[in-house]
């Protein structure tokens, strides 16, 4: 089993495709002695090959398959190689960046230095701008509920965020892996809020807000609470290393609680504000304009808002301590070496970018023989991106002394043309292997060019038309989920203690339908649902007496059976009702919660994280995928009566109806849109004397989805 890269994502560590292959050609399979993989009997080799007993003349032996080469090199996919580029020149973009940076906060130091302690005076008493320059006073700069997303606004990071029940979780705890940072530059004096709950963790628990985050994310300051350190604490971060101030408030900061974070910030000058109470003021070191970026570290949370506004000059801030402000000072020095290594990096940047480019042209043309690179630019490439590594290393001075002999290396090898040769993108592994039989590891040197062809002939096999089984077990999954009840009973047994199906002939009638159809699954759905058999009413108010008696339990169907409306139905069908489930298409899984709003279809379905509603009305089976058990028990009746799934439906269902509807209409309209029927002479004086005596409709409306006749199919 290997791991592929995806398109979009080639970061394995976030995201791939797990996929089945022939990793060792040669291997042999023996039997084991008591079934012990440890122990194999050598002298008994099993090739491949069908069971005797069933459809031996539909089995072919296999035959090496000629592989695309996509297959066997992966990092020859167009997407992968886009990607690799893209990902090559945007490192050379941030390198560009940081050194403009540099270059410039040495300027500014230097014309600071000249100037004296005039840009100190200028920084504590800035020059008002004028009224047709600045921004309206308390104006709304960034401002988000978080209902859904905005790609507009928020570049986002990370593959555990989730917009859902009106506000934006954060899954998975992890450290500044995952971030949300707006688009735009936020107003140099701006006040800003932001509502959220810190919801689980490891230790630190922690979750606020970055401000004059920088292009490359190395520089910013933030505000974060912390439930591991019970604090509120100001920290900056300067050239990608976190600097922790004296600014920190003990408060007790609890789990799954509210909270509201303030900043006011003119200027150096910050205030900090928790649930409206004024935590601190401090002096921050230099501002550059930057964006803001919600913060979760070591943490999961709700971000249920955010509010970013130009902050008015009338608006008073309380001035920092003398303790604060000591800390202004704490600025790092451009020096000469500073620059030096900003320059290294970016010559490393280009140089890796050189060499993915030149790897690609050389792959191309060695196989599929398109444009002119070759394997000699490629590998001088690799030597010039080795040597800016190096050089790179040469500016720290715990690493200068060795790294010295390998420079003079690499450039001897550089004006001789020793060239190395370069190994493919890394876009593919090999999932972790643990077993004893050696001859069930892959074999080195890479994927094999050839398939053994050995899942190729299982395939063809199991969908030989000879096949006594595969198409006869399809049509009988079908056939249970159209009607509730198999015509074989025993699902996951075909076997022969499997007591003969009642109606065989129409199990084989199908199943040759569906071989003739080329598989076609839809074809057979279609055929099923258009038969007067699955198109009977479940009623048997008006069947006779001998029909009732010959055929009680309907095992000839001459009727619907009825069914229950299985969890995910039941819990979409309360969310639609009600005008609240998201009909969005495709997308990451989500985890189970009464605020999701996503079909049931996208909830995360394990063993241990499962939804309890959902759970109570006889989930699917974790383990096994063949017959859903059906239950009827009393915590059924009180989830539909007093879980937090059913009473929110009930209020929503009841929110669309028009509120001047007369009692009679409501009720009618009602029956119709739940019970999809109307309702009968006694039910409506029964409905209408419940109203006069209590009249909110929602109670109403709870009462008719925990009726049989929603929760049954008929």
């Amino acid at each position: 089993v290997r791991v592929d890269a995806t398109s979009g994502q080639l970061d394995l560590a976030k995201d791939g495709l797990t996929r089945a292959y022939d990793g060792n050609l040669n291997a042999a399979t023996y039997l084991h002695r008591r079934g012990d993989e440890s122990n194999p009997d050598i002298s008994r080799k099993i090739t491949a090959g069908s069971p005797a007993f069933l459809a031996p003349n539909a089995w072919h032996s296999p035959k090496p398959i000629e592989l695309p080469v996509e297959a066997w090199r992966p990092d020859l996919q167009k997407f992968v190689q886009e990607g690799s580029i893209l990902r090559s020149q945007a490192k050379v973009t941030q390198a560009e960046a940081h050194l403009k940076k540099i270059k410039l906060q040495k300027a500014a130091a230097n014309e600071k230095q000249q100037a004296g302690s005039r840009n100190e005076k200028t920084a504590s008493n800035p020059i008002p701008q004028k009224p047709a320059d600045k921004p309206a006073f308390g104006g709304p700069f960034l401002v988000d509920d978080f209902s859904k997303s905005r790609p507009d606004l928020w570049e986002i990071i990370g593959n555990d965020w989730r917009y859902q029940g009106g506000l934006l979780s954060l899954t998975k705890p992890s450290i500044n892996a995952s971030w949300l940072r707006s688009k735009v530059t936020h107003p140099r004096d701006f006040e800003l809020n932001l509502k959220f709950q810190t919801t689980g963790g490891q230790k630190w628990k922690s979750v606020g807000i970055r401000f004059d985050v920088d292009e490359s994310g190395n520089n910013s300051h933030f505000v974060y609470t912390s439930v591991g350190g019970n604090k509120v604490h100001l920290a900056h971060t300067i050239e990608g290393k976190d600097i922790y101030t004296q600014a920190v408030a003990k408060r007790p900061i609890q789990l799954n609680q509210e909270y509201t974070l303030s900043l006011k910030v003119r200027g150096p000058l910050i205030n900090v504000a928790l649930d409206g109470e004024f935590l601190f003021a401090y002096n921050l070191p230099r501002r550059q304009p930057g964006a803001v970026q919600l913060l979760a570290y070591d943490a999961t949370a709700d971000f249920y808002s955010i509010g970013v506004r130009h902050l008015p000059a009338e608006k008073i801030l309380k001035e920092a301590s003398e303790k604060a402000k000591a800390n202004l000072a704490k600025t790092p020095v451009i020096t000469k070496a500073v620059v030096e290594l900003a320059q290294a990096k970016l010559n490393l940047a280009e140089a890796e970018h050189a060499f993915t480019v030149a790897r690609i042209a050389a792959d191309n043309t060695a196989y599929r023989k398109t444009g002119n690179g070759s394997a000699e630019n490629a590998g001088r490439r690799q030597l010039e991106a080795n040597l800016a590594k190096a050089r790179v290393d040469f500016l720290d001075s715990k690493k200068a002394t060795k790294v010295a002999t390998t420079i003079k290396k690499l450039e001897a090898d550089l004006k001789a043309k020793k060239f190395p040769g370069y190994e493919p993108i890394s876009v593919s592994t090999v999932s972790l292997l643990k077993t004893p039989n050696k001859d069930a590891l892959p074999s080195s040197g890479g994927y094999p060019k050839t398939s053994s062809g050995r899942r190729a002939a299982l395939a063809n096999w199991l969908t030989h038309r000879n096949h006594p089984l595969t198409a006869r077990v399809a049509v009988n999954h079908i056939w249970m989920r159209h009607f509730g009840t198999p015509l074989v009973e025993t699902v996951s047994d075909f076997g022969l203690r499997a007591p003969r199906p009642l109606h065989q002939d129409l199990l084989d009638y199908l199943a040759v339908e569906l071989i003739e159809s080329g598989w076609d699954m839809k074809r057979l759905h279609r055929l099923i649902l258009s038969s007067k058999s699955w198109q009977r009413s479940s009623s048997n108010l008006g069947a006779d007496k001998k029909t009732l008696a010959a055929d009680k339990n309907n095992d000839h169907y001459w009727r619907m059976n009825s069914r229950r409306m299985e969890s995910q139905a039941l819990r979409d069908s309360l969310l639609h009702l009600g005008g609240t489930l998201d009909l969005t298409r495709g997308g990451a899984s989500v985890t189970p919660s009464p605020n999701v709003r996503r079909r049931s279809l996208y909830f995360f379905h394990s063993r241990d994280g499962r939804s309890k509603f959902m759970s109570t009305f006889d989930d699917a089976d974790v383990f096994a995928c063949y017959r859903r058990s059906e239950s009827i028990v009393p915590q059924q009746a009180l989830a539909m009566m007093n879980s937090q799934t059913a009473t929110a439906s009930a209020k929503q269902i009841a929110a669309t109806f028009k509120p001047d509807m007369s009692p009679e209409a409501f009720i009618r309209d009602a029956f119709l849109k739940i019970l999809a029927r109307p309702p009968a002479e006694a039910e409506l004086a029964e409905s209408l004397s419940y109203l006069q005596d209590q009249p909110k409709r929602e109670h109403f409306i709870h009462a008719l989805i925990n009726l049989n006749d929603f929760l049954v199919i008929r």
